[in-house]
Order: structure tokens, then C-alpha cells, then sequence
């Protein structure tokens, strides 16, 4: 058993690693104590304890441990910042715990962290239980044992209230959603970005990332930093991350390999909590080279997108965001995309300015050293702006993190993800669990896409067809109101407000093909309105043999295909996953037999 460092993510996205306390921390665990306040130390040992007091709690926590002793530190840098501990009640499953959190970083969650690591350390030595004695007016540790887990409880003994402590998944998962939140808004809403390696020459990665986020208007300040000093374009320049005027939160970091490391020290000095890493780390690099970046980005801070990713776009206008090296910048929408591959993002957003499906957020993840699938997932979880997930990745990370955070958004709104062929069986079963709406190809993800945002949920399966072109009811669950070739638009009209109206349909779909006689143009405007009167309603349109067709229909927006059997494939997504909604119980999977503690993937880990 791996008994190694964990990183784990702060209430307001800081990062602090988790480990057993070794006999090297003895001066870091004295330290803490003689600077934390008297009323702190009451708080933790029920008296003002005296020098010896503390020598011996000094001892207690730095002895070896064993089943029948353990004890967690946090740190951040190479600060200790907390520490917990266990006492085994003899041979039984029980055991005391004790929390000790330093006076500064109280209020950011780090007990709560310790004792979640300690728990989950523990029963793996077969203690189920850990017990606590807290002083009434500890009212923080009282708080951090009702946040572990709805079953823990508490009761009022002679003074002191006796704690039972309980760790579940799901309240760890709530958690962890805001630590991932305050952690990824300097990714996504950054007052500050500092483009380093933003040289003069167009072409170059640095220069044109830094001419993306003017050219797309920023909202916030920008700045370049290039060994000159020159400016770019209008972008003011420094020679020095250490020279900016104020601090930032989001680097661009368009370097060599050999200086990455170096851009990122500097940053966090600057203030940075975020790097976007454009260029891959070279040819021969492998796995150590991103894990030792990784460690260093922690130790700083500092969360990691990439290397090797394209960059992170954000269409909000209060966050207006294009930080990389995207030729385009997608319509504004409702559907968050997250994908490893460089190649997909491209795709996705030409697809997305060519049907109109408005993009809320979009994350190149390129090599994925530290921001991942099951990152985004808990940022996007409680994100009202964003009301589908689209996800196109080769890895999950954790396959029980994954299903339990996807199922939980997927009760929420729709997770859609690319089928791979070549995935094993096992990722078909993962999907199928978490509720996540598998389609075949990119073109068939945003087809769906366009039915589940900006629409209801079908109620059922029952799909209506109203069109001027036979042979289009004979997929299974679907009647039809078959109009002649030249039907008015008129005409089409009524029969669709008909079958809308008719209570016999579960989705409507109406298909046009334009003629000399009905040009599809005239059909499409008398049928917006249609639209419009039955918002509850899913609808889509079918529109054959005429050019410039508009992406949308009505002001509701309803999505137009050019293909009947697109059309109906993205309803029968629509329907699968409404379905799975009204089927899937609301609590998401539970807690799991073996709970886990909050974690961050990396690299190393118990």
C-alpha cells in the first residue's frame, strides 16, 4: 500500500498535498503549535496546555505508526498547514480522532480534508469508526463532522459533545464541486492573463494566443511577456513575469520545455493560479517529465491545462475568454465541450458555427498533466449557464469517480460523450451507469446536442412526422401527416400546429423540401410561429433541396437538419436519455462500500 502524498483541492481552490506524519515533521508540527493562538489551543486540548503538553503531542503524532495509530499531515509548499491523528480503541473497529488546523487557514476546508484521508487510511486497517470528544463552542469542529456525511451524528454528554464521525461519497463529491469551482475560475474568468513567450513575429504560438484574446475581446487585462520587452500589437509588454503592474491569475505560457518550469515559479510569485501550457514538452518526453511538472504546478498552486493543449474558450460576455490558438471563436450557447483531441476541438467548433449550436465553455486538454474529464464535470455541475456537457476524452481517470460524478450531473443535465469502437466493453457498462448519452461519431454528438439544449425533455418516445415527402414513419414509434409536394405554407402550418396540439406526439418532427411551387423559405417562416406556440414540445426540421438553410427554426430555436435520419437518430438520443431521468432514482449511486478520500489525479497517492 502506496502510503505517498495526495493533493487534494481547498473550499477556495487551493492545493495542499495529504501524507502520514513521519518523525521529519516533529520541528513543522512544534512550529504550528507554538503559533497558533491560546484560545485555538484550548479549543483543541479542552485546557491551556502547557510547553510539556505540547512536547508530548509533539511525540504522540511523529511515533511510528501502526493499525493501531495513525496520523495525516496537510501541507502547502512547505508549510504544514494541519494535522490529524487516530488512537484504536483497542482491538475494536473504533478509534479517536483529533484535528489540529494552524490559525490562518482555518476556514478553507483543510480539516475536513485531513479527516476525509484519515477515515478513508483508517479502514483500511479496519477501524469503521472514529470517535471525538469537542468542546461545545467548537463550533468549527462541530461544522466540519455535519459536513462529512449526513450520518454523522452528535449528542451532548456532561459538558462535551461526543462525535461520531461519517465520510460519504456524495458529500465529499458536493465538496469537492466547490473546491473545483474556486479552483478553475482562474481558468475561465480571469481578471488578469499574462501571454508568456509572446513574441513579435505573427505565427508564432505566443503571439498569436496574445492576439486571439485582443482580438476577441477580452474582458479583463492582458498583458505580454517577451524577452524584449516589445509590445504586441496593442498589448503592452514586459521583460518579466515580475514586472507586471498587478498580479494575474491565467498564464499563457508559449515557451521551450526547458523553460516551463522556470515561467511557472515565476508566476505563482506574480500570482498566478492557472497555466494554460500551449507547446507539448517535447518529442522524448514521457510520463516523468508531465508528473514532475505536475508536482512542481502543485507545489505552487498552480492547476495545469495541457501541455500540448490548444487552449480554453469561454463565450460569456462577462468572462469573454479566448486563450490559445483557436483560428475561430464558436457562437455563444448552452453546450460545455471538453476534449483531448486537438483535431475534435477544431471540428466541434466548426460544427458549432455552422448549425448554430452555441457553446458555453471549451477546454483543449491536450496531454492532461493535471486538469481533467472529472475536473470540468464538477466545475460544470453547478454551472446555470451551461445546460449540456459534451465530452470527447480517451481516459476517465478514477472509474468509480467518474461514474459517480457523471450520474450525478447527468440527473442535472445531459453528458454526451463519442462512443470509441476500440474501447473496452467495460466503458460501454461505465456510460450505460452514469447515464451518459454514447453517440458514434462527433457529427452525431452535436446533432444531439441541438436537441437537448435550449429544448424540453420529450416525454416518451412518440415521435410525429409532418412533412411533403413520403417514406419518413417507418421507424419505430413514429405516425405521420403526409402533405402533397407543394403543399402551402399554410397549409403545412395547420397540419403541424395539429399534430402539436394533438397530445398524441412525444416529439414532432417536420420535414420540407423545397420546391418551385413552395419554396422551403416561405414553408420554414409560416412554421416558426408554430414552433414558438408549443414550447413544451420538442421539435426539429428536415429541410431537402434548398440552399442557405437556416440553422434554427422560430425564435425558440429549434434545430433544422439536412437529413431526415440525423434528425431522427438526435430524437431517439433525446428520448433515450429523458427516459433514463424518469427511471434513475435522484440520490446518485449512494456511497460506495469503500469511499475514497477527495483527490486530485496525479501522479502519486495511498
Amino acid at each position: 500500500m502506496s502510503t505517498g502524498p495526495v493533493d487534494a483541492l481547498t473550499t477556495d481552490g487551493g492545493i495542499v498535498s495529504i501524507r502520514p506524519v513521519t518523525p521529519g515533521d516533529r520541528r513543522a508540527v512544534a512550529e504550528m503549535y507554538a503559533q497558533a493562538a491560546p484560545q485555538n489551543l484550548r479549543l483543541r486540548f479542552f485546557t491551556w496546555p502547557t510547553p510539556a503538553t505540547l512536547a508530548v503531542e509533539v511525540d504522540r503524532l511523529c511515533r511510528p505508526q501502526s493499525s493501531h495509530f495513525l496520523a495525516m499531515a496537510a501541507y502547502q509548499g512547505d508549510e504544514l498547514v494541519g494535522v490529524a491523528s487516530c488512537d484504536r480503541d483497542g482491538d475494536e473497529p473504533r478509534g479517536e480522532f483529533a484535528v489540529f488546523v494552524a490559525d490562518r487557514h482555518h476556514g478553507r476546508g483543510i480539516g475536513t480534508l485531513l479527516l476525509e484521508h484519515l477515515a478513508a487510511r483508517a479502514r483500511r486497517h479496519g477501524i469503521t469508526e472514529l470517535t471525538g470528544e469537542v468542546l461545545p463552542s467548537n463550533l468549527a469542529m462541530l461544522q466540519v463532522a455535519k459536513d462529512l456525511g449526513p450520518d454523522s451524528r452528535s449528542h451532548l454528554d456532561r459538558g462535551i459533545v461526543d462525535v461520531v464521525l461519517d465520510s460519504s461519497d456524495a458529500a465529499a463529491d458536493q465538496r469537492n464541486r466547490i473546491a473545483e469551482q474556486a479552483s478553475l475560475r482562474a481558468v475561465f474568468a480571469p481578471a488578469a492573463v499574462a501571454v508568456v513567450g509572446a513574441g513579435q513575429r505573427p505565427g508564432g504560438a505566443g503571439h498569436e494566443a496574445c492576439r486571439a484574446l485582443q482580438d476577441h475581446r477580452f474582458t479583463g487585462r492582458l498583458y505580454a511577456v517577451n524577452r524584449s520587452g516589445a509590445p504586441v500589437g496593442a498589448v503592452f509588454a514586459y521583460r518579466r513575469l515580475a514586472d507586471l503592474p498587478e498580479p494575474v491569475d491565467l498564464l499563457v505560457v508559449a515557451v521551450p520545455p526547458d523553460q516551463i518550469s522556470g515561467v511557472l515559479r515565476d508566476g505563482a510569485a506574480a500570482g498566478a493560479r492557472a497555466a494554460v501550457i500551449l507547446n507539448s514538452l517535447g518529442p522524448d518526453a514521457g510520463g516523468q517529465q508531465r508528473n514532475d511538472l505536475l508536482r512542481l504546478a502543485r507545489s505552487l498552486g498552480i492547476r495545469l491545462v495541457g501541455p500540448n493543449s490548444l487552449g480554453v474558450l469561454n463565450t460569456r460576455p462577462a468572462n469573454r475568454l479566448h486563450a490559445g490558438l483557436f483560428p475561430v471563436m464558436p457562437p455563444p450557447g448552452q453546450l460545455a465541450v471538453a476534449t483531448e483531441s486537438a483535431a475534435a476541438a477544431l471540428a466541434l467548433i466548426e460544427n458549432a458555427i455552422r448549425t448554430g449550436c452555441g457553446i458555453s465553455q471549451l477546454v483543449s486538454l491536450g496531454d492532461k498533466a493535471d486538469v481533467g474529464g472529472n475536473d470540468l464535470i464538477a466545475y460544470w455541475h453547478d454551472d446555470p449557464e451551461t445546460t449540456a456537457v459534451a465530452l470527447h476524452l480517451a481516459s476517465f481517470g478514477d472509474p468509480a469517480r467518474f461514474t459517480r460524478m457523471a450520474r450525478a450531473l447527468s440527473l442535472r443535465k445531459p453528458v454526451l460523450a463519442v462512443r470509441d469502437p476500440r474501447a473496452p466493453a467495460d466503458v460501454d457498462a461505465m456510460f450505460a451507469r452514469a447515464g451518459v448519452v454514447r453517440t458514434e461519431s462527433l457529427g452525431d454528438l452535436m446533432d444531439a446536442a441541438r436537441m437537448l439544449t435550449g429544448q424540453p425533455l420529450p416525454a416518451g418516445n412518440r415521435i410525429a412526422v409532418v412533412g411533403d415527402a413520403g417514406g419518413l414513419t417507418d421507424a419505430a414509434h413514429t405516425t405521420g401527416i403526409h402533405l402533397d409536394a407543394g403543399a402551402s405554407p399554410a397549409s403545412f402550418a395547420a397540419a403541424a400546429d395539429a399534430a402539436a396540439r394533438s397530445g398524441e406526439c412525444d416529439l414532432l418532427l417536420l420535414v420540407v423540401t423545397g420546391t418551385r411551387a413552395s419554396p422551403a423559405g416561405k414553408v420554414l417562416a409560416a412554421l416558426g410561429p408554430v414552433a414558438d406556440r408549443h414550447p413544451r414540445l420538442p421539435i426539429a426540421a428536415v429541410v431537402l433541396g434548398a440552399e442557405d438553410t437556416p440553422a434554427r427554426l422560430g425564435l425558440r430555436g429549434a434545430p433544422v437538419y439536412d437529413l431526415p435520419e440525423r434528425a431522427l437518430r438526435a430524437m431517439a438520443h433525446a428520448a433515450g436519455y429523458a427516459a433514463w431521468r424518469r427511471e434513475t432514482p435522484a440520490d446518485p449511486l449512494g456511497t460506495e462500500p469503500e469511499p475514497g478520500p477527495r483527490r486530485l489525479r496525479g501522479p502519486a497517492g495511498p
